[in-house]
């Protein structure tokens, strides 16, 4: 079924059930969101140059704390966030 077929379908569902599919998108959603966290969170250490998509478009910085599913970063003077795992992806620096 394409997505185009699963919206129509959608619009035929009654108030209840569109509640109901609501919650077990939800459920999935974070299901695959705590997955992908967790295959990211060996990947980083303290130190380690990021990025992510922030609201105003590519952030970067380093990694101060790792914890279990986040980590903090150092935006450089723009203040210290924590950050999904899943969201960051290593910058390669140059050798100095």
């Amino acid at each position: 079924m394409t997505l185009n077929e699963i919206t129509t379908e959608i619009q035929n569902l009654s108030y209840d059930d569109l509640i109901k599919l609501n919650k077990s998108v939800i459920q999935v959603a974070k299901v695959k969101r705590t997955l992908k966290s967790a295959a990211a969170s060996g990947t980083f250490s303290i130190g380690d140059r990021v990025s992510f998509n922030g609201k105003r478009g590519a952030e970067y910085g380093t990694i101060t704390k790792v914890n279990r599913t986040r980590a903090i970063v150092d935006l450089e003077g723009k203040g210290k966030y924590s950050i999904g795992m899943g969201d960051l992806q290593k910058v390669q620096t140059p050798n100095a």
